[in-house]
């Protein structure tokens, strides 16, 4: 008969939500979601950037060389390695062509090819980087 009662009384209790937020915390939440998009978003941002910048780049080309494969998506029915370009609207490159002024043609690139290289690594993740020189 204890155990039955015992029984009541715990079932009686109300029990306790699992979540549970006070205000703080749900402000504490929302700064640090809003800092991690803000973030994403300006990785976005510097993507289109540098998509801009080659633009030029390929426009001051001579002619012969305007042909130049900037980008090339990724295919369809590869998943992203990148989710968050998926959720942002931002498509996922497989190759990223980098156009580099004043480097001379067969030799070693030097310090600021090297970082402008790194950069667009940075940016592109899920990308092979290629460049090419032109003078």
């Amino acid at each position: 008969m204890a155990s039955a009662e015992q029984a009541k009384l715990v079932s009686s209790e109300p029990r306790r939500r699992w979540t549970r937020w006070s205000l703080r915390g749900l402000l504490l939440v929302m700064t640090v979601f809003g800092v991690w998009l803000g973030y994403e978003v300006n990785w976005i941002r510097e993507r289109r950037i540098l998509a801009e910048l080659q633009a030029e780049r390929i426009a001051r080309l001579p002619s012969p060389l305007r042909n130049v494969e900037v980008y090339r998506d990724a295919p369809k029915d590869q998943p992203l390695s990148v989710f968050i370009l998926n959720c942002l609207g931002e498509p996922s490159r497989q190759m990223v062509m980098i156009v580099i002024w004043g480097q001379p043609a067969g030799g070693k690139a030097d310090d600021s090819t090297l970082s402008e290289l790194q950069h667009a690594a940075d940016l592109f993740p899920e990308s092979i980087i290629s460049w090419v020189s032109a003078n």
